[in-house]
């Protein structure tokens, strides 16, 4: 729907449910209260008085509800303007908080206007001369009271439905309605207590009215006294609120501790646990709310493990691609290294030494891809696959590769000194970088999915990392590696190679030495 058409619905809704429920009171009061509660002789009081007097019925029955409207749009306007603003217009909060409070602030004024048209009504009769009994000015005001509770709760609860329906799904499509600086909140209690009010308290008020009425007929011997009578109603009326405040207390407190649990689960703390201490649909809410608890941290944890399985990047890479086979192109920079020797180190050493001196080893190394922009795509036997610039893209990643394996080198030489500590011989790896092509994706089975780097950049990476031990480097790249450098970074051109895949030979540049 158009912004014009719903500011014009906005208009109407606001101003035709104030207007047809207050008309519709006032019929009910004309029709039904007033013959209930007065007598023959006050009702022609009344008609002579106010209705037959065109000004005396103008200023007691028309003038408030014209006032009342005036007031009511004025309150309205900066919520209308809501659909011809921008949003950081500075009045647009206002729009904001005058829809929000719309269902009270027009239950309220219609209220006051029932007190205003009762004091209007007492003024004119004073002007005439005319002292009213106190039983019937007790009468006339309970009436404008009930009348103005009925306005107030059909009001409140019809604009409330039209907030619900209409505004606050296009205003807060997200929710965000407590950010709203001055934007009230009326709570369960608040609600359950208007509740009370319409089917309780207004009743109850009309009853005592009409018993008031009844009294006024009985010989005063015979009569109960009328603070009795008075008492019974306000010990009826505030028994009704005191069954609401325990209505409310027993909802507004697990209701309370649900919505404390769900701003917990909402940071992520998924330990909660809430009390199920009823059958009813609110204990069926409290026991959901544990087993989503329980299953976002299963969930948690399984996320925690994929994420140690492979790189958190592609954990969420993977997660966000819902599972989905296929690959893209991409150029990146792959990185092979291996450890030279390795065999004999683990002929010379039991395999929990091996695994525990891998770990380290492998530790060591994923640091320094992972701060270098990379990821490890797969751990091979004691060889390292490592990519930059998929599945994310990295600036400047063949630059950041070379770095990354001039920091391996660095972190090896430091592993290898603590390893002298122990008496375990030293180490040493080979690295091979090479830039170019790749199909990165989630290749597999629909059984068993990984995401990996497959093509010739691969295989090429992979066949000059085998180099390293002919050329006596460390560490080999290739000419477009190394033609992509800003600077030599201590490589040099070591000569030409041929390698498995490839027709003709390769330009192989390295680092000669690890202190290079």
């Amino acid at each position: 729907m158009k912004k014009s058409q719903s500011a014009w619905r906005m208009f109407f809704f606001y101003n035709a449910i104030p207007i047809v429920s207050n008309a519709a009171v006032l019929l009910f009061t004309s029709l039904v209260i007033t013959n209930l509660i007065n007598n023959r002789a006050n009702f022609e009081q009344y008609r002579q008085v106010i209705l037959e007097n065109r000004l005396n019925n103008f200023i007691v029955n028309i003038l408030p509800f014209p006032l009342i409207m005036a007031v009511l749009f004025f309150l309205e306007y900066p919520a209308l303007r809501l659909f011809s603003r921008a949003k950081e217009h500075p009045r647009y909060e206002l729009g904001l908080r005058r829809m929000l409070n719309a269902p009270f602030n027009v239950g309220l004024w219609c209220f006051i206007g029932w007190v205003i048209g009762n004091a209007l009504s007492r003024a004119v009769y004073a002007v005439r001369g005319i002292e009213l009994e106190t039983i019937v000015l007790v009468r006339v005001v309970g009436m404008s009271v009930v009348s103005g509770i009925l306005s107030f709760v059909i009001n409140y609860y019809l604009l409330t439905l039209v907030n619900r329906k209409f505004f606050l799904p296009f205003f807060f499509p997200d929710g965000g309605m407590k950010e709203v600086a001055g934007g009230l909140r009326l709570g369960l209690r608040f609600n359950l207590e208007i509740f009370v009010l319409a089917i309780a308290t207004g009743p109850i008020l009309l009853l005592g009215l009409s018993l008031l009425s009844i009294q006024s007929l009985v010989p005063v011997a015979e009569r109960p006294s009328y603070a009795t009578s008075m008492g019974l109603v306000i010990g009826l009326i505030l028994l009704g609120f005191f069954m609401s405040a325990l209505l409310a207390r027993s909802l507004r407190r697990p209701l309370g501790r649900m919505r404390n649990a769900a701003e917990a689960i909402e940071r992520g703390e998924y330990s909660v646990q809430l009390p199920v201490d009823t059958t009813d649909e609110v204990g069926d809410l409290a026991f959901s709310i544990n087993k989503m608890a329980h299953g976002l941290a299963e969930k948690e944890k399984i996320k925690e493990s994929f994420g140690r399985a492979v790189d958190p990047r592609v954990r969420d890479y993977l997660l966000a691609s819902s599972g989905e086979m296929g690959g893209a192109e991409v150029e990146a920079t792959i990185l092979f290294s291996d450890i030279r020797g390795f065999t004999s180190f683990s002929e010379s050493h039991s395999a929990p030494e091996v695994v525990a001196w891998l770990n380290t080893y492998f530790e060591r190394m994923a640091e320094c891809v992972r701060e270098h922009g990379g990821i490890v795509n797969k751990y091979v036997g004691d060889a390292i696959l490592a990519v930059f610039n998929a599945p994310l893209p990295l600036a400047n990643h063949t630059q950041a590769a070379v770095r990354c394996a001039l920091a391996m080198l660095t972190r090896l030489g430091q592993l290898n000194a603590e390893l002298r500590t122990q008496g375990i011989p030293e180490v040493n790896i080979g690295i091979g970088l090479h830039t170019g092509t790749v199909v990165a994706g989630n290749i597999g089975s629909r059984d068993r999915q990984e995401f990996t780097v497959i093509g010739d950049t691969v295989n090429t990476a992979s066949r000059i990392e085998g180099l390293c031990k002919s050329f006596q480097a460390p560490l080999l790249v290739s000419e477009r590696v190394f033609s992509a450098l800003p600077e030599t970074n201590g490589l040099e051109r070591l000569g030409r190679a041929k390698v498995k895949g490839k027709s003709g030979e390769l330009a192989i540049y390295g680092l000669k030495r690890l202190d290079a």
